[in-house]
């Protein structure tokens, strides 16, 4: 679901006349003006279907709003009505007419005068609606007053899209003020649907304006992105989210254009309406097929010609087959170097086609041939829509038109995705199989069950770098008896494009952030080694600065590691540590190994992933099993209460996946295992005194190994023996020397480095993670 505050222009505008629609009638009944109870019926409500999971909790926590909004009942008026209402308020000298009526009205004449039809074009007829409106205001408008048509951007919908209008500019507009109905009852008023033909294209004008500033900002994300403002995978989420939130804004619309002859017919004559507007008349304006040239601009802008190419393409769908495109075939030839401002509209027309034909051949070897393929995205998702239904969507249309854009922003760049992906997956798969063989050297029980799903992703890694769409194609080429064409380079897939690439990052990230929080969580390594590491450092015993244990610190926050304030004296290290770990302080006694029976209710504190935004898209696009909830209560994001464009909701949904990046990229897998042997190298060191105070019967177990720093600091808190804190501060100190800043060498490897200034005197743990937590949303918000 949708922000309920998320409005598009043509939804904007559709409340303008919803808002003139209710007061007339509700200001009109309030002084004895019989309605027509035939245009009054109960709301519509959705269909129903059985949900699941979160969903049926979500519809559960709405059964009360729903009841109520099922007693509304809705009344809808008749456009030809505005007139005769307008009239007979008119006639009541005690009404006076509200300013934001006024406004509204004169806002949606403005509005259809600007992009409405001329009638020097085409023989066009007036505009009748607008005409209906202006005798509205011609009746309230005092004898004296006379209207003007205020000056307005709409005549040419690309003016202003010539360079990206910031987002601050909408968010410091006043709030838009229309009018309210004049009674507070549950009858609700709405104005008729315009089904038109003048009324749909001035509708689907005002989509695709609204689509087009959503083209811009991922156009500005992609190119931000190249010069490294933007982590990958922050960018594809943000990219294919666009598309999915220009998917909606559609879905508003596209009724009213398939009655009136769907894509086909409108797509054209909003493109004939803009082009006179520019000054442009094609040669012969019934056959838009040979268009280019001066026009290419505009029907770039208008969808025209990536929906044509689309449609085109609608006829190289057969069954079981894969459409091979040829590479030194009839089609044109993509060239990344190529200058476009130096082509003609016809050359970049061709180059946009083939671009198109040839990643066409992508996307239908994984519809027809690859099952399983990690991701998908809008554009995948569009084209296994076109297989099914055999009809080019706007959805579709949009998809492709953004896969344009983003190589025209980046030229050959657009391959670095792929090197990014390639690198970042050899890295995890690294990871993993360190793990296994860790773990396979020492004698801890991973859950079979954990470990059986980090090697099927690992295998899974491993398959998308071989690149099964490559293999599908190569059985092809077999099949018709023909080699393979040397042009056809393996993960032509990702290497064409960034967005695939970067949910592919997103989703091998996911997995193994999840393994390694889980793995964490399973041993209490990261934990109970934080838990040493802060009492050294407040005790003096400098073990050195360990950055990757700072980093971990910072990014899951200091509630996941202590209850209430940091420890600092041994009585507090000692307790604390003992929540932490889920066990009584009675549980560690002086004469004989840990005694469990005493452990807590509660059990051990689990450390909790801090990355929410990044979360909320894990069914999405790592299980493959749902949709992101933009529910007030699904949504991380900053709140918004008053009404915001999506192209502003991707924005800051893009600068939260930024700042998070970190976060959801750490290796939590390998800090498990560093820590671990942090522990190990302690117990090495510590393990003649630790028998001498406890007994050699002091630790049972390996897997037990965590509890030394509960016996440690039960002998600093006793006074047992003073050395044991201090003797583990020298081996803390060696690990760190050799093995401190381990995990922020790797996030430097994937281009996500730390930097820290240097430690002041006095300067404590907590303060230099506040610090660090400061400088990373200063770096985002500079962007």
């Amino acid at each position: 679901m949708l922000p309920e505050n998320l409005v598009g222009m043509y939804q904007s505008y559709k409340n303008d006349i919803d808002s003139i629609a209710a007061w007339l009638a509700s200001t009109a009944k309030s002084c004895g003006y019989k309605l027509d109870p035939a245009t009054a019926g109960p709301t519509k409500e959705a269909s129903s279907k059985r949900l699941k999971g979160k969903a049926r909790a979500a519809a559960k926590k709405k059964n009360a709003a729903a009841a109520k909004a099922a007693q509304v009942t809705k009344f809808t008026v008749k456009v030809k009505d505005f007139v005769p209402l307008a009239e007979f308020i008119a006639s009541k000298p005690h009404v006076s007419i509200p300013t934001s009526f006024m406004i509204t009205l004169r806002r949606i004449i403005d509005l259809r005068r600007g992009l409405g039809d001329k009638p020097a074009q085409h023989g066009a007829a007036t505009d009748e609606f607008v005409g209906i409106l202006e005798k509205v205001q011609d009746i309230f408008l005092p004898p004296t007053e006379t209207s003007t048509t205020t000056p307005n951007g709409f005549a040419n919908m690309f003016s202003t899209l010539t360079t990206y209008e910031a987002s601050e500019k909408f968010e410091s507009a006043p709030v838009v003020e229309r009018p309210k109905p004049s009674e507070d009852t549950d009858l609700t008023y709405e104005a008729e649907s315009l089904t038109a033909l003048e009324d749909v294209i001035i509708a689907t004008t005002l989509l695709i304006m609204d689509l087009n500033k959503i083209r811009l900002r991922i156009e500005w994300m992609w190119l931000k992105w190249s010069k490294g403002a933007f982590d990958l995978a922050a960018a594809a989420i943000a990219t294919n989210t666009s598309i999915e939130l220009a998917s909606n804004l559609m879905d508003d619309v596209m009724p009213l254009i398939n009655a009136c002859g769907g894509l086909h017919d409108i797509l054209p004559r909003v493109f004939l309406r803009q082009a006179a507007n520019v000054g442009y008349m094609p040669p012969d304006p019934s056959n838009l097929d040979t268009l280019h040239g001066e026009g290419f601009p505009v029907a770039d802008m208008t969808y025209l010609l990536t929906y044509k190419s689309l449609k085109g393409m609608v006829r190289a769908i057969e069954a079981e087959f894969i459409p091979i495109y040829k590479e030194d075939g009839p089609f044109g030839h993509y060239d990344p170097q190529s200058n476009r401002r130096l082509e003609s509209g016809l050359q970049r027309a061709l180059e946009d086609r083939a671009l198109l034909m040839k990643f066409f051949t992508e996307l239908m070897a994984v519809e027809r041939k690859v099952a399983g393929y990690p991701v998908m995205d809008e554009f995948l998702r569009g084209v296994k829509e076109l297989v099914a239904t055999k009809q080019v969507s706007f959805h579709l249309v949009f998809a492709a038109q953004i896969f344009v854009d983003i190589h025209h922003k980046l030229h050959a760049d657009a391959q670095r995705g792929f090197d990014v992906l390639e690198k970042d997956l050899n890295l995890l798969e690294t990871e993993i199989e360190e793990h296994l063989q860790y773990h396979k050297d020492r004698k801890l029980e991973i859950p079979a069950d954990m470990n059986e799903k980090i090697q099927r992703t690992q295998e899974k890694i491993r398959w998308v770098l071989k690149d099964p769409v490559y293999n599908a194609k190569l059985d092809v080429f077999q099949r018709m008896g023909k080699p393979v064409p040397a042009s056809i380079e393996r993960n032509r897939i990702l290497r064409m494009s960034p967005v695939l690439s970067g949910l592919m990052v997103y989703h091998f990230r996911a997995e193994v952030w999840d393994f390694g929080i889980k793995l964490a969580n399973s041993w209490g390594s990261i934990s109970c080694s934080l838990h040493l590491y802060n009492s050294l450092r407040a005790e003096k015993l400098t073990p050195g600065f360990w950055a990757d244990m700072h980093t971990a610190r910072t990014l899951l926050g200091d509630s996941n590691f202590f209850v209430g304030d940091t420890p600092t004296t041994p009585d507090d290290y000692f307790k604390k540590f003992c929540v932490q770990i889920g066990m009584k302080p009675a549980a560690f006694t002086k004469n004989h190994r840990v005694n469990k029976a005493a452990s807590s209710r509660s059990g051990p504190r689990e450390i909790q992933g801090s990355a929410s935004v990044s979360c909320m898209f894990m069914d999405r696009y790592w299980r493959n099993a749902g949709e992101v909830d933009w529910t007030p209560d699904g949504n991380k994001l900053p709140k918004e209460t008053r009404a915001m464009h999506p192209e502003q909701l991707v924005r800051s949904l893009l600068y939260s996946l930024n700042v998070e990046a970190i976060q959801f990229a750490f290796p939590w897998a390998v800090m498990h295992r560093r820590c671990w042997s942090l522990l190990e190298a302690v117990r090495r060191h510590c393990d003649p005194l630790l028998k001498q105070v406890f007994t050699p019967a002091y630790l049972e177990r390996e897997s037990d190994l965590c509890l030394i720093v509960g016996y440690i600091f039960m002998a600093t808190k006793e006074k047992m023996d003073a050395k044991l804190l201090s003797e583990a501060g020298v081996a803390v100190r060696e690990f760190v020397r050799a093995h401190g800043d381990d995990m922020l060498g790797l996030l430097r490897d994937i281009n996500l480095g730390i930097g820290f200034v240097p430690e002041e005197p006095g300067t404590d743990l907590s303060e230099l993670a506040a610090r660090l937590n400061h400088a990373m949303v200063i770096a985002n918000r500079n962007v």
